[in-house]
């Protein structure tokens, strides 16, 4: 994929992963120093890549470090491919809310997921066909500002 890209946007992929694998964790919550509306913008330009990408803001605190309160994720709404132990995946819980949990098994049609944080599975298992999308990036911001309130939420959730 890399190489279709410009050598700006190549640039901006390797700083953007570089920001969020050098993220630190200030109170549980992932984030780094670049301005909420800079990683907005980066994370546009990339989804601006293909129809079926997105950016979403994250909430919660069952998948941090992964993400949290202060990070924006690339989605891609297209769940052709496999969903396998270990995606990142977003669906709807029984309360309406998007969920984005990481698949830990699978049994037929559906599918086990569970924060990273949480000691338990999510409560029912996802049917394949209820997911919304798969998260196939995360970028940490110091903060998530007015500019991103419009955005979609996704929540890492916990389950009590």
């Amino acid at each position: 994929m890399l190489k279709a890209c410009s050598t700006g946007i190549r640039l901006m992929i390797a700083f953007t992963l570089l920001a969020s694998m050098t993220a630190g964790v200030n109170g549980g919550v992932p984030s780094t120093p670049v301005r909420g509306e800079q990683a907005l913008r980066e994370a546009e330009q990339i989804t601006a890549m293909n129809p079926h990408w997105e950016v979403v803001r994250g909430q919660g605190h069952s998948m941090t470090p992964y993400f949290g309160e202060h990070s924006l994720l690339l989605v891609d709404r297209s769940t052709g491919g496999a969903l396998r132990p270990g995606t990142v995946m977003l669906y709807r819980d029984r309360d309406g809310d998007l969920i984005a949990h990481k698949v830990v098994g699978t049994d037929d049609n559906l599918l086990i997921a569970q924060g990273l944080n949480n000691t338990n599975v999510d409560p029912a298992p996802v049917p394949r066909d209820a997911v919304e999308g798969v998260v196939f990036g995360v970028l940490h911001t110091s903060g998530i500002g007015e500019y991103a309130r419009d955005l979609p939420v996704v929540t890492g959730k916990t389950w009590k």
